[in-house]
C-alpha cells in the first residue's frame, strides 16, 4: 500500500507551476511568458 500520492505527470505540472511562480515573483508580480 505504498502508492505515491501524486503521479509523475502531476509532479511535472507542479514543478512547472512552481517555476512560473518564481518567474512571476522575480518580475515583481508582472505576469508574462518567457521569450
Amino acid at each position: 500500500m505504498n502508492q505515491p500520492i501524486i503521479n509523475d505527470r502531476t509532479a511535472q505540472l507542479l514543478k512547472q507551476l512552481i517555476q512560473r511562480l518564481h518567474f512571476i515573483d522575480r518580475k515583481s508580480g508582472f505576469v508574462g511568458e518567457a521569450s
